[in-house]
């Protein structure tokens, strides 16, 4: 079976930003399913600022978005804040 992921990309830096793969980070994210059947993970908010460090990646509760979403699994390794944070690199690897 296979997820979907939305995936906000929110660049704050004065760059344009190349994307060319993302590390989604699966064991943190819910797993929910809809009425008609397909399956789909808990937003990621990708935030990009100037100075690379401070790169973030923010996972946003589907469940609060969709009313017609049964859970499915909970997050294999929760966080507690909902923020990861990575070096720039290690996310576009």
């Amino acid at each position: 079976h296979r997820a979907i992921t939305e995936i906000k990309i929110r660049n704050s830096s004065d760059k344009t930003v190349r994307i060319d793969r993302i590390r989604v980070p699966v064991k943190n994210l819910a797993l929910y399913e809809d009425s008609s059947g397909r399956f789909q993970t808990d937003t990621l908010l990708l935030s990009v600022f100037s100075n690379e460090k401070d790169t973030k990646m923010e996972i946003l509760e589907l469940k609060q978005q969709l009313d017609d979403l049964a859970l499915v699994a909970s997050p294999r390794l929760p966080i507690e804040s909902g923020i990861i944070h990575q070096t720039f690199a290690k996310l576009f690897e």
